[in-house]
């Protein structure tokens, strides 16, 4: 019980009214919370997607900016149905200052629009070593026009229904799951299966 050493008086314990803190279970401090490392992610996510966009080349001509918005809701769609969830995409709300008469945009695609049309196309790419999704490629740095951007919005419908696409995806090369029950590949010629520690154990005592 702990006592203060002047008066003789009973201390409250720590967690007790009055008493000092509880400390975690290590003595020391516990660490960020999960609410900071959301946080953190969040900030690592708006830097690459910032990075991304660094490439987006200037419009031939002002872009009507319902054409931008027409392919930005069509990505959303897409990646959602590819992923299988909500992929959160930041929501791109133009600076009125900077549109033009007539609603158009004279600058580049912003980061909310442009960095998504990259990744998925860098993502198609790497699953697609034959060359089956080729007819839905597109190059990002060639969404320089409205025409463009509409072409490219067909090409992500088509993606949109594609479950093989979306497979593909969620299961990048090299992370194939065995199936349950499945044998494991046999070892190739003249390799042995490596021991476990029992037979390590038996081994070295014979």
């Amino acid at each position: 019980m702990p006592v203060d050493p002047v008066t003789g008086e009973r201390l409250p314990y720590p967690g007790e009214p009055g008493g000092p803190p509880m400390n975690s279970p290590s003595g020391g401090d516990m660490g960020p919370s999960t609410q900071d490392v959301e946080q953190l992610r969040a900030q690592e996510a708006d830097l690459k997607m910032q990075e991304l966009a660094m490439g987006a080349p200037p419009p031939e001509k002002p872009y009507k900016l319902k054409t931008i918005s027409m392919f930005s809701d069509q990505m959303d769609k897409t990646l959602d149905a590819l992923a299988g969830t909500d992929v959160e995409i930041p929501a791109w709300e133009p600076n009125p200052d900077m549109v033009q008469k007539g609603d158009r945009w004279a600058e580049p695609l912003p980061a909310e629009v442009y960095a998504p049309a990259i990744a998925l196309i860098e993502a198609i790419r790497f699953v697609d070593a034959e060359g089956n999704y080729e007819k839905y490629m597109f190059e990002p740095d060639g969404l320089v026009s409205d025409a463009a951007l509409k072409a490219a919005a067909g090409k992500l419908k088509m993606m949109e229904k594609d479950k093989q696409l979306a497979q593909d995806l969620q299961t990048p090369p090299g992370e194939e799951v065995m199936a349950e029950g499945a044998e494991p590949p046999p070892m190739p010629a003249g390799e042995e299966e490596p021991m476990s520690p029992d037979e390590e154990l038996l081994s070295e005592n014979m």
